[in-house]
């Protein structure tokens, strides 16, 4: 490789300037490691789907049984398409398992029913974590 005096690679000798000779110090061209994303990229936003009909603080267990034990900088997303009718001891359950229990940045209900969005507000402000509680409105169709 030609280096002039002040380090600069010469120019006139590009070409051979591409392979290093043994004994030169080639900097700033490539990480040592791969980069990799941070931890909170890493993590997919689990979807849970809710069943038609929901009314017990088991069958809210059930549902996040198969979530991670810590959910720190997760998301957690209910998809509530399907949900007719809950009760506020599943709701309560779900929201105090997802953001309690095993803190998760936010637990998000998409498509949910009125009753069922009110009874998570209701429950997270109890639990003092209605900041972390998002409910996304249902979509119109039509």
């Amino acid at each position: 490789m030609s280096i002039g005096r002040r380090g600069a690679l010469d120019l006139w000798n590009f070409d051979q300037a591409l392979i290093p000779d043994k004994g030169d110090v080639v900097t700033g061209a490539l990480p040592a490691e791969p980069v990799t994303p941070r931890e909170e990229e890493k993590r997919p936003m689990p979807t849970l789907n809710a069943p038609k009909l929901v009314s017990s603080r088991d069958q809210a267990r059930e549902l996040t049984a198969e979530l991670p034990a810590d959910l720190e900088g997760t998301a957690v997303v209910v998809n509530c398409s399907a949900l007719r009718a809950s009760t506020p001891s599943f709701v309560d359950e779900l929201v105090k398992v997802c953001l309690v229990e095993r803190r998760a940045k936010s637990l998000v209900l998409v498509n949910a029913p009125g009753r069922t969005a009110e009874l998570a507000r209701r429950a997270s402000r109890n639990r003092n974590v209605a900041d972390r509680l998002e409910i996304d409105p249902p979509l119109e169709i039509g």
